[in-house]
């Protein structure tokens, strides 16, 4: 009997371990399942980071592209800007070329046909 008493000692303290290893095996497995919903929340937000990502790159190829406008746009302005100044002194020029008493037109085109010999 002492044997008998000593087997479904046994078989009672396996039964416990089984228990226990099964309760750490359905801890694990809602753990597993807690880390796996936070694994795809963070691909989602990654997602999420990418298409801001891209969107935030075609805005900058955007961007470069407007900004290569107005460098362009700077650099006609500034030539027209050389022209007004150089149209400006050829005015004040023939405004004071006018002591001689003809007509500013005639100053031009007197300017224009020392050019052209």
């Amino acid at each position: 009997t002492d044997s008998k008493a000593h087997l479904e000692s046994q078989a009672a303290s396996l039964a416990a371990q089984v228990t226990e290893i099964e309760v750490q095996g359905q801890t694990s497995a809602n753990e597993i399942m807690e880390r796996q919903t936070e694994l795809d929340h963070v691909r989602e937000q990654l997602e999420s980071v990418r298409v801001r990502a891209a969107a935030a790159e075609g805005r900058v190829e955007e961007l470069e592209g407007s900004v290569q406008e107005l460098t362009e746009a700077k650099a006609e302005l500034a030539q027209q800007a050389g022209v007004i100044l150089q149209l400006r002194g050829e005015v004040d020029a023939l405004t004071a070329d006018r002591s001689d008493g003809r007509p500013i037109e005639s100053h031009a085109l007197r300017r224009s046909s020392d050019q052209s010999d």
